[in-house]
């Protein structure tokens, strides 16, 4: 069952180059049979509204919110600024998206994503949280329950993360309050910014994940490991992981961190 917590929104990068796979569309990538982008909307159909921050050309499914930075490219940190802006401008107010002090106040959202105040009213126009993914997370549907657990516990914090058993954060996978995260864009800008910039302006409980569920797809490497795990067959990866020279498989992403997986950082499209 959902955990109980505020009208919680979405936000799923999918706006970037996928340099690491070849310039490939990263949502639009098959793994298992499914591509990446909608494991990762399946994971958060249940939210009130969805933004997906992605170009024309990548397919969403109806009802689902597009925007993307401008110009593009400009890093997931301007698509996280980009999809607070639509959330916000879909709940039919710039304030809409959210304000106050801690969580699970009398709002509520039920099974279908939707809510209801204490007296059975609408809470609509109010967004407790918005979870923040990049589009290349199989495991999401782990994360996201984890997360939204986390949460409710998360008392007047900012939100929470989605941490390794190593203690290393996962900076695409969180959730938080909307005030908080563009009082953070507010104070250090959202152009060619790191999410680790951003997130250190918010004080976020730790969501703790087995490591496997937060492995991403950010080289045919790593789609390869997804793709025999997920399968069962350890041949799969031979069978549907292009062939493309080593380098253009694993090229470093130049906005991750020195010190921190390109993963954490970088483009997560």
């Amino acid at each position: 069952m959902t955990p109980r917590t505020g009208a919680v929104d979405a936000i799923v990068l999918a706006g970037g180059t996928g340099r690491r796979l070849g310039g490939a569309s990263k949502p639009d990538v098959v793994l298992a049979g499914e591509r990446l982008l909608d494991r990762v909307l399946a994971a958060v159909a249940a939210r009130r509204r969805i933004c997906v921050v992605a170009p024309e050309s990548v397919r969403l499914p109806a009802g689902v919110l597009r925007t993307l930075e401008d110009p593009p490219h400009g890093g997931p940190v301007a698509g996280i600024s980009a999809g607070l802006a639509a959330l916000a401008a879909a709940a039919g107010s710039p304030d809409a998206a959210g304000s106050g002090t801690g969580f699970g106040g009398s709002g509520f959202a039920d099974s279908d994503g939707g809510s209801a105040d204490a007296d059975g009213g609408s809470a609509d126009r109010m967004t407790d949280a918005v979870l923040v993914l990049a589009c290349d997370m199989p495991g999401a549907a782990q994360a996201v329950p984890a997360l939204l657990g986390a949460l409710q516990g998360a008392g007047d914090a900012d939100g929470a993360i989605a941490v390794r058993p190593d203690g290393h954060r996962e900076n695409l996978a969180f959730i938080a309050r909307p005030d908080a995260i563009r009082a953070a864009l507010d104070s250090g800008g959202d152009r060619d910014r790191s999410v680790r910039s951003l997130l250190a302006q918010l004080d976020l409980v730790d969501a703790v994940l087995p490591a496997a569920a937060l492995d991403d797809v950010d080289t045919w490497e790593q789609h390869a490991a997804w793709e025999a795990r997920l399968s069962g067959d350890p041949d799969a990866a031979r069978r549907t992981a292009p062939s493309l020279p080593a380098d253009r498989r694993s090229s470093a992403d130049p906005l991750s961190s020195p010190d921190q997986p390109a993963s954490s950082e970088g483009d997560p499209s």
